[in-house]
């Protein structure tokens, strides 16, 4: 049952009451002398008095043709007391304030309503005078129950809005219900008008279809070590069947964490390329039709030919087309976004790396740029996922260390995993929350320093926060673009 109080129109909402009938048929005690103070309506036929009138007992109403018996102690001992009647105070029959436990005898069910319409009673649980009506509206002026309804039975499959004065005036109070006691729902004695209408089930709300999310990449996708590598697997399809959670995975946890749906598939092969995935998986990419893809290629670009972009520019655009026109389950709208990788450690720091004698920022700035060119020569993708950046912005805001092969700062977290290539759980988290940020539109700190995701990884508040602040810094650095 749902209720609302309103006065010419103002809506004025109270809190959900219980409608389930007493079984004593309408015994209540009172706090007060003539029914006044806190009340207690017992919904057994014997026991303690308990709530607001323990040990201060005035005043008793009883069912008709019940005789109610009351002990001084909660065990059904002591003095007694046998009322029949209502009794409005029982310092007349010596014994105020000293009930403690009853038991009520003859109690009857409430009368069925001698129509099929709505029956009016003048007392709780459908006792003592009533009207009963099959009218659809109508004002209560005459007769035995004005100015004193204390509980109300309704047609089935109806709603009966009861108003405090004739004409449908004053307070309101809807009923989808029988009500047993509309002291529970501050209408006691207030009626004066009212209207029966049809019940009215709101309809079952369509769910949101789940956003299809897909993650084309290699270990730097899939994540290296653990704990990224198996992450959340059980909750992202894996169409190679490989069983791995990885960057997907953390992401498709934070989408959970954010109340949002998302169905979340990876197709990630160690060491591979674009072209590769091109070439071998297309049957599997163009497995459902998506509303996001992401394509992750080489971290060199071309393990042949390193920073050389014309193989990843050529298969960012296939892939793209094929997602959006080509393949069998084509989606013009889908978002296919590139994800720029980082620069790895071993290349900038040993001997013959590709970045060798390059700092941090120059060898992302390569890397960017050639991210960038994708962008700029293809006009479907939709914008990049800059994680390269990311890891030049904690270096340079002093989050992470800048060369792991002479030490870990303390204080600091290593960008890079023991093997000086992959990210460590610090920055595949922090991967996953600039896919967050850039698939969903949120802003990653919205998550929180207690993120489920970042806690499940291994990082600290304090890491997640950071994590959460570089990604969105970076990603606001870099906006998607207006296709």
């Amino acid at each position: 049952m749902y209720r609302t109080l309103s006065r010419l129109g103002a809506a004025m909402p109270l809190l959900l009451a219980s409608m389930t009938a007493s079984a004593t048929g309408g015994l209540c005690f009172y706090a007060d002398y003539n029914y006044q103070g806190a009340e207690w309506c017992p919904t057994t036929l014997e026991g303690y008095v308990t709530g607001a009138v323990v040990d201060k007992i005035s005043a008793v109403r009883v069912p008709d043709g019940s005789k109610v018996t009351l002990y001084q102690h909660p065990d059904f001992t002591g003095k007694v007391l046998e009322v029949t009647a209502d009794t409005p105070n029982l310092s007349n029959v010596a014994f105020n304030n000293l009930a403690s436990s009853f038991r009520v005898d003859g109690a009857t069910a409430a009368p069925a309503p001698t129509t099929s319409g709505t029956c009016f009673y003048e007392n709780y649980q459908y006792q003592g005078a009533s009207f009963c009506t099959d009218a659809a509206t109508g004002d209560i002026v005459s007769g035995p129950v004005v100015d004193k309804i204390s509980s109300v039975r309704i047609p089935a499959g109806s709603r009966v809005m009861l108003y405090q004065h004739p004409g449908r005036g004053g307070l309101a109070l809807e009923i989808t219900a029988d009500a047993p006691n509309l002291t529970d729902l501050q209408f006691n004695n207030l009626t004066s008008s009212f209207d029966v209408l049809p019940l009215v089930t709101p309809p079952t709300p369509t769910p949101t279809p789940a956003r299809k999310v897909l993650f084309v990449g290699n270990s730097f996708t899939h994540g290296e070590f653990e704990p990224a590598y198996h992450f959340n697997a059980a909750n992202v399809t894996d169409l190679n069947g490989s069983g791995m959670g990885g960057v997907p995975g953390i992401f498709k946890q934070m989408t959970v964490d954010a109340g949002l749906s998302y169905d979340v598939s990876i197709e990630a092969v160690s060491g591979q390329t674009l072209a590769y995935h091109y070439q071998n998986r297309l049957p599997l990419i163009g497995s459902k039709a998506w509303d996001v893809v992401v394509l992750q290629e080489y971290s060199t670009l071309n393990p042949s030919a390193p920073l050389n972009p014309a193989s990843f520019l050529k298969y960012s655009a296939l892939l793209e087309g094929y997602v959006h026109a080509v393949g069998p389950h084509p989606n013009p709208a889908a978002s296919v976004y590139v994800l720029e990788n980082w620069a790895r450690a071993d290349q900038l720091y040993a001997a013959g790396g590709v970045w060798k004698g390059k700092t941090l920022e120059q060898a992302v700035a390569l890397l960017h740029d050639n991210y960038q060119m994708a962008l700029d020569t293809n006009a479907g993708l939709a914008g990049m996922l800059p994680v390269g950046d990311g890891f030049v912005a904690a270096v340079s805001q002093g989050v992470a260390d800048r060369n792991p092969y002479d030490g870990i700062d303390e204080g600091k977290v290593d960008p890079w995993n023991v093997d000086g290539y992959h990210a460590s759980a610090f920055s595949s988290t922090m991967e996953a929350f600039i896919a967050f940020g850039r698939i969903t539109g949120r802003d990653p700190r919205s998550l929180g320093s207690n993120d489920a995701a970042a806690a499940g990884m291994g990082l600290t508040p304090a890491q997640a926060t950071a994590a959460e602040f570089l990604a969105w810094q970076v990603l606001a650095q870099n906006p998607v673009k207006s296709l």
